[in-house]
């Protein structure tokens, strides 16, 4: 019935027919399909139903504390109808190709790792800002500096002129790298970079910069969920203690350490791609022209 479905909204009238199956069974079928939260009946003319497949939205975000306005986002989804699905990933590359690939429909993702990324793959449209800010260098001065690559981390490192970059695929890696000596500092964002400040670990925050973006796989529709998305964005800042204690519970992070991290972001939708990537350049780095 799903396949059926899959093609187009019906009458529920229609699908015995279509199927095989007794108008009992149908119904009986069509319930479970909506506890699932997979199929949607709405009211069609006369006494007839219209029976139609509930929209997945499956949405991306890196591990990090930077994304709490992603519950409301979630939420308001769901109110909108969508199936939705989340998923947390460890580094930016990983989550913008799953994009690329089709397994996410909405990214929250470094700002430089969609740019190069759209220049290569027309799947990703870059459609809002999110955060700035929230990135450090933690440890020592020296030579070697762990960090992800094709991140805001290596960028920020290259700005402060920290160029031998050790690359790594996750904050839990580059935590192991600086405990064990591998590397003299790594590149880290929050709470990561909270969390080990408090074990008393030399922590310097980069100066803020356009760090998350989100994006969108091409074909999706964007207007809406860049509405929603906004929409979503308005009530997090207004209430922001509300959604800390549930995004930490989705993280798995303690409470007060994502309440003491997050006021290391600057929370904003609206975003300058031109600006970001003069600044880059101005700076030496040199991003390739992006699809936006």
């Amino acid at each position: 019935m799903i396949r059926l479905l899959s093609q187009g909204s019906l009458s529920q009238n229609d699908i015995p027919k279509l199927t095989g199956l007794s108008k009992s069974r149908v119904s009986e079928v069509l319930r479970e399909l909506e506890r699932e939260g997979k199929v949607v009946r709405t009211k069609g003319p006369g006494n007839t139903r219209e029976v139609s497949l509930r929209k997945l939205i499956r949405v991306g975000a890196i591990r990090a504390a930077e994304y709490p306005f992603v519950v409301p986002f979630l939420r308001s989804l769901k109110e909108k109808g969508f199936l939705v699905e989340f998923r947390f990933y460890d580094n930016g590359i990983d989550l913008t190709l799953d994009l690329v690939r089709g397994n996410t429909e909405v990214v929250f993702s470094p700002l430089v790792t969609q740019l190069i990324l759209s220049a290569i793959f027309p799947e990703v449209k870059i459609v809002a800002g999110g955060a700035a800010g929230g990135g450090a260098l933690i440890g020592n001065e020296g030579d070697r500096v762990g960090s992800t690559v094709l991140s805001s981390m290596e960028v920020w490192s290259h700005l402060v002129g920290r160029d031998n970059i050790v690359p790594a695929t996750s904050a839990s890696q580059l935590e192991t790298m600086l405990r064990f000596g591998k590397v003299q500092a790594v590149a880290l964002w929050e709470p990561f970079a909270t969390k080990l400040k408090r074990e008393g670990y030399r922590v310097q925050y980069f100066e803020p910069m356009e760090c998350c973006s989100m994006a969108v796989r091409r074909g999706a529709d964007a207007d809406l969920l860049v509405r929603t998305y906004e929409e979503s964005m308005t009530l997090f800042k207004s209430s922001t203690d509300r959604w800390i204690p549930i995004y930490a519970e989705l993280l798995g992070e303690d409470g007060s350490l994502l309440s003491e991290s997050i006021k290391n972001y600057i929370f904003d939708t609206y975003l300058d791609i031109d600006g970001f990537v003069r600044k880059l350049r101005s700076s030496g780095l040199y991003l390739p022209g992006s699809r936006v």
